[in-house]
């Protein structure tokens, strides 16, 4: 006699398969897409941009998909005893289809990326431009420290090879690693202004202040870090 937790189990497996069987039939089109979003990557984008959806792309294997969705199909027709093992079979097959969905929807996603990678670049680049005259100005007077004026050369000068790395042929740079880099490059240019304003109010604190008074202050410093010292 066949209980009913088993024939619910057979039933559950029996609908889990036309799910399977739905999937299995989509993934044709999905291939299709990404195939296309493939073709445009490799004829518009560097090679470090696509190389690692490429190699997911290509380890999908279509065939073991088909074939382990008909073994637990095959399986499952046996009858309730083997509702246990069938299921055991989809749940395989389910995480290997994720796999593939993954790696499948990871092209268009990557295309996509670049694609706004490289819009964004060119505005992050226009506004870098009127950052830096800011900076420039907040930098001018004689009040800015060292430290403050080297950070703001070294972002220049990152500036300045960014700005001649976007004027390449497009197909040449990765737009996704242009892109984090001037993001990290606006970061510096406003930490740039801050430390300006900074060192500004710590000159107008030294300016304001009587000379014996601050001399007092970093010989007292100065022992504190001596005493410091030894006792380490």
């Amino acid at each position: 006699m066949v209980s009913t937790d088993s024939g619910a189990h057979k039933q559950k497996n029996e609908t889990k398969l036309i799910e399977c069987r739905k999937e299995l039939d989509e993934l044709a089109e999905k291939e299709s897409i990404a195939i296309e979003a493939l073709k445009e990557l490799r004829s518009k984008y560097v090679q470090s941009v696509w190389n690692g959806v490429e190699a997911g792309f290509n380890v999908i294997d279509q065939d073991k998909l088909e074939l382990g969705f008909m073994g637990a199909e095959r399986i499952s027709k046996k009858g309730w005893l083997s509702a246990g093992k069938t299921q055991q079979l989809i749940t395989k097959w389910e995480q290997d289809m994720r796999d593939a969905l993954n790696a499948i929807d990871a092209v268009p996603k990557k295309l996509a990326e670049v694609k706004r990678a490289q819009r964004k670049c060119a505005t992050v680049l226009a506004g870098l431009n009127a950052a830096f005259e800011q900076a420039q100005n907040e930098t001018a007077s004689n009040n800015i420290s060292m430290s403050t004026r080297k950070d703001l050369e070294k972002a220049r000068q990152i500036y300045n090879e960014s700005s001649i790395l976007a004027q390449q042929p497009a197909h040449t740079i990765d737009w996704i690693v242009l892109c984090n880099q001037l993001a990290n490059l606006e970061a510096a240019v406003e930490k740039v202004s801050k430390d300006a304003v900074r060192d500004k109010r710590i000159a107008g604190k030294i300016q304001d202040q009587d000379p014996d008074e601050l001399l007092a202050k970093m010989k007292k410093m100065l022992d504190l870090c001596k005493g410091w010292s030894h006792a380490q």
